[in-house]
């Protein structure tokens, strides 16, 4: 009967856990159909598979398959062997105690059982599943082309008496549809139970045995010999694992690139997991927890989703919560991404060839060029006794970067694009604030806003937080940190030379941190902004500093601020530096991967010189510091320290780095004022006093001369006064500062290495 049809469905691997296989319906011969359907398993390189026996008659066909399965690398390199064997009956009404189709024609149906050879059977599940059918499937094909496949897993049961470890798997049953050609599949496998008991051995070291037992001695000075070693303690860590109601569903098309677009679902009515050890037992169980899995196909471009998702955790039989994401890949080059994956295949099994990395490399590129987008999206989790959940999204935009490429790691650190960052957690508090001992933390409105443009040209973001809060019990006692109105906030634009510009502004309300000794520290009104510009070839970047308010032992200290500034620095010698640095990175991790063993000094010696050329190539461009309105105010003090400061630097001598009048020769000019007052030097000064009176108090006065009394002792002031005059008078009478009002000044000037203080010159030599 030339009408004939074949079909192989599913094959089971390591405890049936794997289903491998698919349906093959052609109008050509019962043979030339399986023939072909050996090439084309072949063709997937997942399996090796060869015919050991066919046998064709006129209403029947009978074959055996063996299909075997490349042992993964770690192992002993023995293969998984599975055997199908097949039973095809032909229609229009087929005859076998295994066919249950009735009678309505149909072109033919075909029994597959799949079953382990003797020694995979015995060596997996401690052969559970040897000499037994581990896979059947029955298959009907109609007159109109589709077919239904009733597809049973074969469940086991295996133990260990010896061990506590055990294994108890329901089985799967299911139907699956076809419709004509292959076209399209829809079907469903479920199970009531896939359970299990593990026990891992582990041996923990015992301090040896130093003391002798009856005197307190130690080994060596009883026997004269070294302690002799404990025996090593055997613990074990026993594992239970269980899942309820295993279902798996799928509704896919099939493409004429042999893609399945569709989806496919694999839920659990629970999943509860067990460990236990001498410290006690912790369970974690999950209710409905669902993966969904999307596929999409345009041409060889692939869109994949895969969505997460738990109705509910217990933590210790205690409600934790529950959450979902999607985690998604769009644009993927499917016949570049499996090039991709046979060459990490190749490099895991064996050395890689010569060339094999250039070629890694291209292929890489290659799947890059598309421009595919990774992301998650729909990040919700909902931790249990907290009002909202925490919810998020992430993007991230990948291409081919221009230029030579000559190592993953190079291509891996220079292919990012674009992309994007969310997340919003309104308040999350674990532990008790208001408890005395134990650990607590709380954090409230912390938010994150991030994008990033397409080729990185721009970057614009913002994080923040209301309130973090950390109490902890430490060697110095309970200590409390918490800050208040955090944030920073970007606005950033890729210029000519690969340089960012624009601004960055970072905030800080307050931070205390508490101690239970009483040394309470806290910041309050402490900003940073940053400006960076571009104007021509230069480059000019100004950070200014504030703080209101500095405090201790609830005790105001004082407060400050200043502005710095880079200015005139060359763009294009900035940027060539800049992207020097990052070759050198991927070349430190390229290094770290392909001989880790290696010596990495020759890296960092060249990153040094790198910089050093880089900064002497920046001194030829006469870049400026400025440093202007710096203030520090000390409480109760009526005057602040004030300064500004200008510096223009020069390219360096005919000697490089080695110039023994480096330090005049770069600094071209400078000019600044400082002002101190009095009571910061008292301060400065007052440790040293102090440590000069308690020696005093030390050591006995001389005698009085007969007749006069002993001399009166200055008090700490005094003498703290006293040594201040003593250290500023040599330098008022040479002028070099000046005492006016409570405080001490100069004017600084420099050009071209002469040095001058309140216009009087300072010898440097």
């Amino acid at each position: 009967m030339k009408g004939v049809v074949w079909t192989v469905v599913g094959a089971a691997a390591v405890a049936g856990a794997v289903v491998v296989g698919g349906v093959y319906w052609s109008g050509v011969k019962t043979e030339e159909q399986y023939r072909a359907w050996l090439d084309a398993v072949n063709r997937e390189g997942i399996y090796k598979a060869s015919n050991t026996r066919y046998d064709r008659t006129l209403f029947h066909s009978e074959a055996v398959t063996r299909l075997e399965l490349s042992p993964p690398p770690g192992t002993d390199g023995t293969p998984v062997v599975l055997f199908a064997e097949h039973a095809v009956q032909h229609g229009p009404w087929p005859r076998a105690a295994w066919y249950s189709g009735g009678a309505q024609p149909v072109y033919g149906a075909m029994r597959t059982r799949f079953r382990l050879d003797d020694a995979a059977g015995q060596r997996l599940v401690q052969g559970a599943y040897a000499g037994k059918d581990v896979v059947d499937v029955v298959s009907t094909l109609r007159l109109d082309g589709s077919s239904g496949h009733d597809v049973a897993v074969a469940g086991l049961a295996w133990s260990r008496a010896d061990t506590g470890e055990s294994l108890r798997f329901s089985g799967l049953q299911g139907h699956y549809e076809l419709t004509a050609q292959g076209g399209a599949l829809k079907g469903e496998l479920h199970g009531e139970e896939l359970a299990g008991t593990f026990v891992a051995r582990q041996e923990v070291e015992v301090p040896a045995d130093t003391d002798d037992e009856t005197d307190g001695q130690t080994d060596e000075d009883v026997a004269g010999a070294p302690p002799s070693p404990a025996e090593p303690e055997v613990r074990h860590l026993i594992t239970e694992v269980g899942l309820r109601g295993l279902r798996f569903s799928v509704d896919a098309t099939r493409t004429r690139a042999g893609v399945w677009p569709g989806n496919a679902t694999f839920a659990v009515d629970t999943v509860a997991v067990a460990q236990s050890d001498s410290a006690g037992t912790r369970r974690v169980e999950l209710s409905r927890p669902q993966l969904r899995v999307e596929l999409a196909a345009n041409g060889t471009l692939l869109d994949l989703r895969e969505a997460f998702s738990v109705a509910g955790v217990n933590l210790d039989g205690r409600p934790a919560g529950s959450g979902e994401f999607t985690v998604s890949a769009t644009r993927i080059d499917l016949p570049k991404l499996q090039r991709v994956n046979q060459a990490l295949l190749a490099r895991t099994l064996a050395a890689p060839e010569p060339g094999a990395q250039a070629d890694f490399v291209a292929t890489l590129r290659a799947l890059l060029a598309p421009g595919p987008v990774l992301a998650v999206d729909g990040f919700r989790l909902q931790v249990e006794g907290q009002p909202q959940p925490f919810t998020g999204s992430a993007r991230l935009a990948l291409r081919d970067p221009e230029g030579e490429i000559g190592h993953p790691v190079q291509l891996a650190m220079q292919m990012f694009d674009s992309g994007s960052l969310h997340l919003d957690l309104p308040a999350l508090q674990v532990g008790d604030l208001a408890a005395e001992t134990g650990n607590a933390f709380r954090l409230a409105g912390f938010k994150v806003d991030l994008d990033v443009a397409p080729g990185a040209a721009t970057a614009r973001g913002e994080l923040r937080t209301d309130e973090l809060t950390v109490l902890s019990d430490g060697a110095a006692g309970r200590e409390r940190v918490a800050l208040r109105g955090f944030g920073v906030r970007a606005d950033q634009v890729k210029g000519r030379h690969g340089l960012f510009t624009g601004t960055t502004d970072l905030r800080l309300d307050s931070l205390r941190v508490a101690q239970a000794a009483g040394s309470d520290v806290e910041l309050a009104g402490f900003t940073v902004g940053a400006r960076a510009s571009e104007d021509g070839d230069f480059y000019d970047v100004v950070e200014t500093f504030a703080l209101q308010a500095l405090r201790s032992a609830d005790q105001p200290l004082g407060s400050g601020g200043f502005t710095l500034a880079l200015e005139h620095l060359h763009g294009p010698t900035l940027g060539e530096l800049v992207r020097s640095v990052d070759e050198l990175n991927w070349k430190h991790y390229a290094q770290l991967l392909d001989d880790p063993q290696g010596d990495p000094e020759a890296i960092s010696a060249e990153m040094g010189q790198r910089l050093l050329a880089g900064l002497q190539q920046l001194l030829t461009h006469a870049p400026r510091v400025r440093l202007d309105d710096l203030q520090v105010r000390m409480n109760g003090e009526a005057q602040p320290l004030t300064a500004q400061l200008r510096l223009a630097f020069g390219a360096l001598g005919p000697a490089g780095w080695d110039d023994p009048e480096l330090l005049q020769r770069v600094l071209e000019q400078g000019q600044g004022t400082l002002s101190v007052p009095e009571a910061f030097l008292r301060l400065a000064l007052a440790e040293q006093v102090q440590a000069e009176m308690a020696l005093e108090a030390e050591t006995p006065p001389p005698p009085p001369k007969r007749g006069q009394p002993a001399p009166a002792k200055p008090d700490f002031d005094t003498r703290l006064q006293a040594a201040l005059d003593e250290q500023l008078a040599p330098l008022v009478q040479a002028g070099y500062i000046k005492r006016a009002g409570g405080a001490v000044s100069t004017e600084f000037a420099l050009d071209r290495g002469a040095v001058t203080l309140n216009g009087v010159a300072l010898p440097l030599q």
